[in-house]
């Protein structure tokens, strides 16, 4: 059923990036994707910046804040990124304390779950679906540096 997670366990789980996988989130993302991170500007590895920053190569969009390295990071960032539960996986690693928070206007079920950074937890708030039967997503509406 569309935004309800299923118990039937998945053939290709996780699949890391290999023996060498890059510590930082930045850089997990640029592998996956096989880009340069030249020009991006420089993050601690494993801090929230480096969350944002891999976020936003992912393709994330902020409308009321920018990502940018000058910006102090505020408590909650509105956000919108969308990818395979795959990818997410790949480059945040498993969502911790996945709680049901809320039903949206439509019905589907918000999530709340946590990653960890060196700063403490970066809380997400959104969806974990099965858009088809086989085909876990995540959808991240805001981001909370509060834990």
């Amino acid at each position: 059923m569309l935004g309800q997670l299923t118990t039937e366990p998945r053939i290709h789980e996780f699949e890391p990036l290999g023996d060498a996988a890059p510590q930082g989130f930045v850089d997990r993302a640029t592998a996956l994707l096989g880009i340069s991170a030249q020009g991006l500007p420089a993050v601690s590895p494993g801090s929230r910046r480096d969350f944002l920053q891999a976020l936003q190569i992912l393709g994330a969009r902020s409308y009321r804040c920018r990502l940018g390295n000058r910006d102090p990071i505020p408590r909650t960032i509105p956000i919108q990124i969308s990818c395979p539960y795959q990818t997410w996986l790949k480059v945040f690693g498993r969502p911790r304390e996945l709680e049901k928070h809320s039903h949206s206007a439509t019905g589907v079920a918000i999530h709340t779950w946590k990653h960890d950074c060196k700063e403490g937890p970066v809380t997400c708030i959104g969806q974990l679906s099965e858009r088809l039967p086989g085909l876990r997503w995540v959808v991240v509406m805001r981001l909370g540096m509060y834990g």
